[in-house]
């Protein structure tokens, strides 16, 4: 399986009268998503499935990127902030018959996740995109990073050309 563990673009700050659920993408984040939307069309990545927390953020980011890349975003529940090792397997498990599989949710959740994956210790800043490649079932130790995609580099290749 090809996985794509994407962290939400910039999003508000929280504060005492916005709930953490409910913050939005700022207007310099869903612009840098619409240019990292195209350059990840332009790379060629073409999940069978987009899967995102149900927080307005992440469903903004799957939105906003599922629409550059043709595919419709699936809110999953599992995916909120606290999503569990065993919460991501089972949710991916429940998509099985797709062989890539993007899904946007949260931090600290994405680093734990990759390093549990991968063994790899990476900054998942917000709008950040890794490319996992699982060899069989989705368990510890059985993944391989293929890449990692800081926002700032997406967004240029997505203005590049148009």
């Amino acid at each position: 399986m090809h996985l794509y563990l994407m962290r939400h673009g910039y999003a508000e700050p929280g504060g005492l009268h916005r709930p953490d659920a409910e913050r939005a993408l700022t207007p310099d984040g869903v612009l840098l998503l619409q240019q990292q939307g195209l350059a990840f069309a332009r790379m060629g990545l073409q999940p069978d499935r987009l899967l995102c927390s149900p927080l307005v953020r992440a469903r903004q980011t799957a939105e906003i990127v599922g629409a550059a890349l043709g595919v419709r975003p699936v809110v999953a529940e599992p995916l909120r902030c606290g999503c569990s090792f065993p919460d991501l397997t089972e949710v991916l498990h429940a998509h099985r018959e797709a062989a890539r599989i993007l899904v946007v949710a949260h931090q600290p959740d994405l680093s734990y996740h990759l390093h549990t994956l991968t063994g790899a210790m990476a900054e998942v800043r917000p709008g950040t995109l890794a490319a996992v490649l699982v060899q069989g079932r989705l368990r510890p130790q059985n993944g391989r990073l293929q890449g990692l995609y800081p926002p700032e580099e997406m967004g240029a290749l997505g203005e590049q050309g148009g």
